[in-house]
């Protein structure tokens, strides 16, 4: 039998659009419908958008989460930034990457051969042999990424940073609130970089927002 662990459905969302005119009734749901009704039951998902729409197609699921949430082994903390690009807002990126090498070291994996073009001219140490790639996001001191295989394996404790694009909706970044991954921003303003944490504090029977530097 084929067995799934930790699949996902991909559906985006563009200025309102959903891509592929994904529902249960799209042609592109009956192909997804086709494909996992030949696979062992329960399937096992690694969001809740995909356990959801299996569970109301009628399809035994258990939502499991992503596999690189089951690395046991805690970092040793060491005193470097992990970096790795998102596909989107290339250009801010690249200037987060030139004001955090600055002022840290920074290790960049790079999940696609073709980003090492973006780093070439740069003051950073390259990572692209994968089997590398978890020890170097567990080791690191903060993680800024656009990769959820960079976000998850991250979640030890360390302040991490996800590019979340200009999509207004992702559908495997559903993982992102189910987990409660802490509300972290990069602020990019007049050249002045800020890394900060979201915090809502309350006092004297108000409320407020601030933003509390990390790195």
């Amino acid at each position: 039998p084929v067995i799934c662990f930790g699949g996902s459905i991909w559906v985006e969302e563009h200025s309102g659009k959903m891509l592929s005119g994904f529902s249960r009734r799209s042609v592109s749901s009956y192909a997804i419908l086709k494909t996992v009704k030949g696979m062992y039951e329960p399937i096992g998902c690694r969001d809740p958008f995909t356990y959801d729409f299996l569970v109301a197609s009628g399809i035994k699921a258990e939502l499991i989460g992503c596999p690189t949430l089951f690395n046991s082994e805690k970092g040793e903390r060491k005193d470097y930034i992990a970096f790795s690009f998102s596909r989107d807002n290339l250009q801010e990126q690249i200037k987060v990457l030139d004001y955090l090498t600055k002022i840290h070291k920074v290790k960049v994996v790079l999940h696609e051969a073709y980003e090492e073009r973006w780093v070439k001219d740069k003051q950073v140490e390259k990572i692209s042999r994968p089997e590398l790639f978890l020890d170097v996001y567990a080791n690191a001191k903060c993680v800024v990424t656009g990769r959820l295989h960079g976000a998850l394996p991250s979640l030890d404790g360390k302040p991490i940073f996800f590019f979340q694009g200009e999509k207004k909706f992702d559908s495997r970044l559903t993982i992102l609130d189910f987990i409660k991954m802490p509300n972290m921003k990069i602020n990019v303003k007049d050249q002045d970089f800020a890394i900060y944490r979201t915090v809502l504090i309350r006092a004297d029977g108000e409320q407020r927002v601030i933003n509390v530097p990390v790195v």
